[in-house]
């Protein structure tokens, strides 16, 4: 495939002439596809290299496409760093307009919270004294109910003490009218008690009932809603100043925690004489490493570039 024969001067001379820009938009001329083709096809050719012939050729290929890549990389920093230099300016101009702005904002955000918080810890004192009146409720309730319950117990025991010392009489009485009166008082006296236990199961479910009322009146007091302004909307999120970084790893992983790799000083420590080896050579370190061989390929008249 033949490229224009004046893309390499453009390249030679003036990189930056591969872009054009028309106003926001940037495109690169056409010619440049179809050198960057050739290039592509050229080195496509080298599919090995075991002769000075082959190394000849691919030495070649690797020229031209540095060639191409120096001219693309010299081209898009020319024609993008004033967009960058544009970007940051405006992002500081942004800034020293938005910071008074923010600061306010953030200090009305703390006087509203303040407020609000102030108003739900009252919303809590309510709440913890109406729980308090109602443990207390429920407690003299109870008291009452044993004491109730304990003195019906009294109660029957002495009745029914009574009863079996009238039958008692009723069976030691020598005469039959004796005997009728003996069991005629008996029947009284249950007949008696049964109404008293009746009389006294109604007072008691009365007294139930009405501790059931008090017990839901004090459960449905009203505790104050905390006052929100037209348009404020309030919602309560947690934060952080200082977390175990460890332990999240240990638990979650890197969901939370990203831990990175410093490049560079990792790339000179494992290539320098103090790294720990295996007996291939290879880091003694945790993780997988392995051979990265680079040539030098330098053009007439300019600087090695690595490949």
């Amino acid at each position: 495939m033949n490229e224009p024969q004046d893309l390499d001067l453009i390249l030679s001379s003036n990189p930056e002439a591969l872009m054009v820009r028309t106003n926001w938009d940037l495109a690169f001329v056409p010619e440049l596809d179809p050198a960057i083709e050739s290039a592509l096809a050229s080195a496509s050719l080298v599919s090995h290299v075991d002769s000075d012939a082959t190394n000849q050729l691919q030495v070649r290929a690797v020229q031209r496409l540095n060639f191409l890549i120096k001219g693309i990389e010299q081209a898009v920093k020319t024609h993008v760093a004033p967009f960058v230099k544009s970007h940051k300016a405006g992002l500081e101009l942004g800034k020293q307009k938005l910071s008074a702005l923010l600061l306010e904002k953030a200090r009305l955000a703390d006087l509203a919270d303040g407020h609000r918080q102030k108003m739900l810890e009252a919303a809590r004192v309510l709440e913890a004294e109406k729980q308090r009146k109602m443990q207390e409720e429920e407690q003299r309730i109870r008291a009452e109910q044993l004491a109730r319950d304990r003195e019906r117990f009294r109660i029957e025991q002495m009745k029914q003490a009574e009863i079996d010392a009238a039958n008692k009489l009723a069976a030691e009485a020598k005469t039959k009218a004796a005997r009728e009166k003996a069991q005629a008082e008996a029947e009284r006296l249950r007949v008696a008690e049964a109404e008293r236990l009746r009389l006294a199961d109604e007072e008691a479910e009365r007294q139930r009932n009405a501790n059931q009322l008090q017990l839901q009146a004090i459960a449905s007091a009203p505790v104050p809603e905390v006052p929100k302004a037209d348009g404020q909307h309030c919602r309560d999120t947690w934060d952080w100043k200082q977390v175990d970084c460890e332990a999240l790893v240990k638990s979650y992983g890197n969901r939370f925690v990203t831990m990175t790799v410093r490049r560079q000083e990792l790339k000179d420590f494992v290539n320098g004489p103090d790294c720990p080896r295996n007996a291939d050579g290879s880091p003694k370190l945790i993780g997988i490493f392995f051979r990265d061989s680079k040539q030098t390929v330098r053009q007439t008249g300019q600087k090695a570039i690595d490949v």
